[in-house]
């Protein structure tokens, strides 16, 4: 299994590289940027488990980096080194989603690494296991029939389960009600006059967990007179 990544973010390379080397610490291998825009990008492509950025001067772009890494990334760990404390500012960072806020200058690495630890220790097995998908800006684990969107942690149970498998095994396909009714999902288990409505509520329901906001689907969407499919860059 690979290392875990962690995340630094900061325009000097010798404090990089120090954090870096304490993180290691605890087994966690770490990537570099300079700039929070560098940072949005590897947010997108790779699944961290820890990112630790410096905020110098403007901290309304940190509020809405850190709003995104939340959506994106809801099992990631997001640590906060200000010059110097200020209430406000660590009162909007916890608003958007930061675990941690410490004044780099007053906390040495050790004590930054406890507190990491701390931050840390809830999610390890969560964040250990290899299983989660990321479909959209939504995780899903099938094994533990759980749902990361927005920031929240929700339970998947098995009959959904297993339609949103049967959508992820039919990418780029239309699907209609007939074709769901007839799969193994529902065999067996609705009365044949109620099918349409029960297949019809059922997607309802996976909507309210998997897509970030159920009344605009971005994963499933309606095709109108044939049925549902999964959206074409998912």
């Amino acid at each position: 299994m690979d290392s875990p990544l962690a995340l630094i973010v900061d325009n000097d390379k010798r404090r990089r590289a120090m954090l870096g080397r304490t993180l290691k610490r605890i087994d966690l291998d770490s990537r570099y940027v300079p700039t929070l825009t560098e940072a949005h990008n590897c947010i997108n492509q790779d699944r961290y488990q820890l990112m630790v950025f410096r905020l110098n001067g403007e901290p309304r772009k940190a509020y809405s980096f850190c709003r995104h890494v939340c959506r994106e990334n809801p099992l990631l760990t997001s640590v906060a080194l200000l010059p110097q404390i200020d209430v406000t500012v660590e009162s909007r960072l916890f608003d958007c989603g930061v675990a941690e806020v410490a004044a780099a200058k007053q906390t040495t690495p050790s004590i930054l690494l406890k507190r990491i630890i701390n931050h840390l220790r809830p999610n390890l097995d969560r964040l250990a296991e290899q299983n989660w998908i990321r479909i959209c800006r939504t995780w899903v684990n099938f094994d533990r029939h759980e749902v990361w969107c927005n920031g929240q942690s929700r339970q998947l149970p098995g009959n959904l389960a297993e339609l949103l498998r049967y959508f992820l095994e039919h990418p780029n396909h239309t699907i209609s009600r007939q074709e769901l009714f007839e799969s193994h999902i529902w065999q067996q288990t609705v009365d044949r006059p109620d099918r349409g409505k029960a297949i019809d509520m059922a997607v309802s329901k996976l909507r309210k967990i998997i897509e970030p906001d159920p009344q605009h689907p971005q994963i499933i969407l309606s095709v109108r007179g044939h049925g549902f499919k999964l959206a074409p860059d998912i």
